[in-house]
């Protein structure tokens, strides 16, 4: 059973477990992607808004594997429902995670001090050999096997990205935002603009934001990720008006977001370094 089935992790899942795995999947969702589910190769599509007891949390099946990305909503369910979701060696894959939104007491929705309690409960009762289920809890490390792993099944077409939407950097907070109403299928992408893609753009430096921040493109000699760091230390030296610094070192360029800065203060603060790095600096007219 794979809970948010139609998220950016649970689409995932749903076909790495069915199409890689050759396991038989249900997946949860909302009732508008259910045929969604289907589509990427579940077996059974659940609405996850039916009643307790009714859906998914019905006990029929009892399923081997639950793998679980909204934990902080569907552990207490999955785990404490009669009769159970899982068979009684069954496995509970516990993704720490968040609901991105800021609930009502104004903390952030996401795994509380239950899960760990029952890792240590779940854990202590097969260290001692009464038996049940497996649980793990898991936090995303990065792996370069794996992704090659991925990758191959991705050029195959085995499985695909499933992209909801794509939005430009400097709308990065409409992404978060709508990541937060909690109805994305998929992935959410935010594009950067590099090379010749950022050079083609609108005019250097931007116009000022709602929030009179403003991005201006400089060609900086960067070589390599020792020179970009070294970008990002002279301009934090700028002190708060720099809010962020994208570098790009393939297209050997800086995007500096920042507020209240004459972007000739920005420009001579880069000189600086480019003088005592041998490296040339200059500002482009567009970005």
């Amino acid at each position: 059973l794979v809970h948010a089935g139609s998220g950016g992790l649970g689409s995932f899942a749903v076909q790495w477990a069915s199409k890689v795995l050759g396991m038989e999947v249900s997946a949860t969702a909302s009732a508008r992607n259910l045929e969604m589910l289907r589509g990427l190769g579940a077996a059974e599509a659940v609405d996850y808004g039916l009643p307790d007891g009714e859906g998914w949390d019905a006990g029929e099946p009892a399923y081997d594997v639950v793998f679980d990305p909204m934990s902080y909503m569907y552990e207490g369910r999955t785990l404490g429902g009669r009769p159970s979701v899982l068979a009684d060696d069954g496995h509970y894959i516990n993704i720490a995670s968040s609901g991105w939104a800021v609930g009502e007491e104004g903390m952030e929705d996401a795994n509380g001090l239950s899960s760990y309690l029952n890792l240590l409960y779940y854990s202590a009762r097969r260290l001692v050999g009464l038996g049940g289920i497996r649980y793990s809890f898991v936090a995303v490390n990065p792996s370069g096997e794996q992704l090659s792993q991925v990758l191959a099944e991705l050029e195959k077409g085995t499985v695909k990205a499933v992209i909801d939407s794509e939005f430009e950097l400097k709308d990065a907070r409409a992404a978060y935002e709508f990541l937060e109403t909690g109805r994305a299928r998929g992935k959410v992408v935010i594009r950067i603009p590099h090379g010749d893609e950022a050079a083609a753009g609108r005019a250097n430096p931007g116009p000022p934001d709602s929030d009179g921040a403003r991005e201006t493109l400089f060609n900086v000699g960067l070589h390599c990720e020792g020179c970009a760091n070294g970008v990002k230390g002279v301009l934090s030296k700028l002190g708060k008006g720099v809010l962020d610094v994208i570098t790009d070192v393939k297209a050997k360029t800086v995007v500096v977001r920042s507020k209240g800065l004459e972007v000739g203060d920005i420009l001579k603060a880069l000189e600086g370094w480019g003088k005592r790095s041998g490296r040339h600096v200059s500002l482009p007219d567009r970005i």
